[in-house]
C-alpha cells in the first residue's frame, strides 16, 4: 500500500482524491511528477536504499535513532513521544514537489451503533464530554496525540515552538483515502515508486503502467 509520504507527494504534484476517499482515476501528470521527484531525491542520497525495505514510518524512526540515516519522515505522535531521546535534531516540513505544505492526517472517530434513542442521547453526552476542549487537550497532551480541535491545541500553550509547527501541519492536513477503490490504486502507486527507485522503470514508464492498470 502507498505510504503517507507517497500520498503527500502525489498531492503536491497536482494529484487529488474525492471526498469519498477515491483517487481513481490516477492523474498521469501528477504521478509522473511525483516519481521524478522521488527519483531525484534517491539519486541525491536523500532516500537511502533500505527505504523500500521498511514496513512503516516507525521503521524510519528506528533507523534515525541508530544513526543509520540522518533524516526521516515520522508521525507526530512518534516524535512527541520520543524526541527527548534525540540529540542535535530538528524538525521541518516534508520537502514537496512544488514546495507547498502538504501532510496526511489520520484520526479516530466515534460511531454510535445503537438505534435506541435513549442510548443515542447518552452516547452523544459521552462524546461531548470527551471532546470538551480542556479535557481533550489534557488527554491528547498526556498521550502524545494531536488534538482534533483548534481550541484544544491552543490549550497546549505556546512555550514550545513545535506546537506552532504542529498547528500549521494540521491546517494543511488532508485525510488519508480509504475503501475498495483506493486499495488497488494504492498498490499501483507503491509498485510505481518501487520500480522507479530500483531502476526497473523510468518515471514516465511507471506512471503509464500505473494509470493503465487502475481504471475508474
Amino acid at each position: 500500500m502507498a505510504s503517507d509520504a507517497v500520498l503527500s507527494q502525489y498531492l503536491s504534484a497536482g494529484g487529488s482524491w474525492e471526498k469519498e476517499g477515491s483517487i481513481v482515476p490516477l492523474s498521469p501528470q501528477a504521478l509522473e511528477r511525483t516519481l521524478a521527484f522521488l527519483k531525484e531525491a534517491h539519486a541525491r542520497g536523500f532516500i537511502p536504499p533500505q527505504a523500500l525495505e521498511q514496513g512503516d514510518a516507525d521503521a524510519g524512526w528506528a533507523l534515525l535513532l541508530s544513526g543509520q540515516v540522518a533524516i526521516t519522515q515520522v508521525r507526530a505522535q512518534r516524535y512527541l513521544a520520543g524526541r527527548d531521546n534525540l540529540r542535535n535534531a530538528a524538525y521541518a516540513p516534508v520537502p514537496t514537489w512544488d514546495g507547498r505544505l502538504v501532510t496526511i492526517g489520520r484520526c479516530w472517530g466515534f460511531a454510535v451503533v445503537t438505534e435506541d434513542p435513549v442510548r443515542q442521547a447518552a452516547a452523544a453526552q459521552v462524546i461531548t464530554w470527551l471532546l470538551d476542549a480542556t479535557r481533550h487537550a489534557t488527554w491528547t497532551f498526556a498521550a502524545d496525540y494531536l488534538p482534533t480541535r483548534r481550541s484544544a491545541l491552543a490549550l497546549w500553550g505556546q512555550a514550545d515552538p513545535y506546537f506552532t509547527f504542529l498547528r500549521d501541519q494540521l491546517e494543511a492536513a488532508r485525510h488519508r483515502p480509504a475503501g475498495a477503490a483506493y486499495d488497488g490504486a494504492s498498490r499501483a502507486l507503491q509498485r510505481a515508486v518501487t520500480d522507479v527507485l530500483t531502476g526497473a522503470a523510468s518515471p514516465q514508464e511507471a506512471a503509464r503502467r500505473a494509470t493503465e492498470n487502475v481504471q475508474p
